[in-house]
């Protein structure tokens, strides 16, 4: 009886968050009419696709799908690889004012983004940045690496040094170290790396809107928030809404299982 009750409690939250992604959907599928007379009607005799592939046609949104993922992957791509082998560096190499440089890069956590942008877009500016993906690039993976550092020094302090003896007294260097051992052993951390950061990239509107405004190279979530504020169809921008969650919701589908080994991060035998 208890498993049941736990089942259909855990059922229930599930479907609080699945709720607004088929309301998304299924109106998204709707005339401007049929929304109108029922918004939560789930079948409707008028349904089709037709407001996607608007969407897609006159808004060029595989573009800006292109523009979204080519910033995410790079910036992801970037915090990974330097927060590997900082984290190795800060967890198991012993050397002068660690402890001082890892707090200094943890602390960078507490300032608000927001407070950080003006200075960018004038840093860009000057540079001839803006209008430019990798202003936007530059800036997810300096605000990202902090986090990631600070997750991946605390997985790595887990794997034992027996191992890393082992593997030095073999004639490994210390890039082998590191994506040798030090990865597939932490895989379970840096694949939640990945999801958090992807989905947090391509989520973002505040950062593409200030640092790239131009049309032929804004994000995804720029396009669809001009959308939204130039037409009053509710079922045209619910569709773009759908649109724009399919990569975040496939990215974090593939790499769901790894979530739950990271959970329990930190534990070797």
């Amino acid at each position: 009886m208890p498993k049941i009750l736990i089942f259909a409690a855990l059922s229930l939250t599930s479907l609080t968050y699945l709720y607004p992604l088929l309301f998304m959907f299924i109106n998204g599928t709707k005339t401007k009419e049929a929304y109108a007379k029922n918004p939560f009607a789930i079948v409707t005799p008028t349904g089709s696709l037709k407001n996607f592939v608007t969407l897609i046609n006159r808004f060029r949104l595989l573009s800006n799908f292109y523009n979204t993922f080519y910033i995410a992957a790079i910036s992801v791509a970037l915090i990974l690889i330097f927060s590997i082998c900082a984290s190795y560096a800060f967890a198991k190499v012993d050397f002068r004012f660690s402890g001082f440089l890892y707090l200094a890069i943890i602390a960078t956590m507490l300032i608000p983004a927001q407070v950080t942008l003006i200075p960018l877009y004038v840093l860009f500016a000057s540079l001839g940045l803006v209008n430019n993906l990798w202003s936007v690039i530059l800036t997810y993976v300096a605000g990202g690496l902090p986090g990631c550092i600070f997750l991946l020094t605390a997985n790595f302090r887990g794997i034992p040094r027996e191992m890393l003896e082992a593997a030095a007294i073999d004639g490994c260097d210390y890039l082998r170290m590191v994506f040798g051992i030090v990865v597939p052993v932490g895989s379970a951390a840096i694949f939640i790396t990945i999801v958090f950061n992807f989905i947090g990239f391509w989520n973002d509107l505040f950062t593409p809107m200030i640092l790239i405004p131009k049309e032929s190279v804004r994000t995804v979530m720029v396009a669809l928030a001009s959308v939204v504020g130039r037409y009053g169809d509710p079922p045209y921008q619910l569709a773009g809404l759908a649109l724009a969650t399919l990569p975040a919701i496939l990215v974090y589908v593939f790499f769901s299982r790894y979530i739950v080994k990271g959970v329990t991060m930190g534990s070797f035998k």
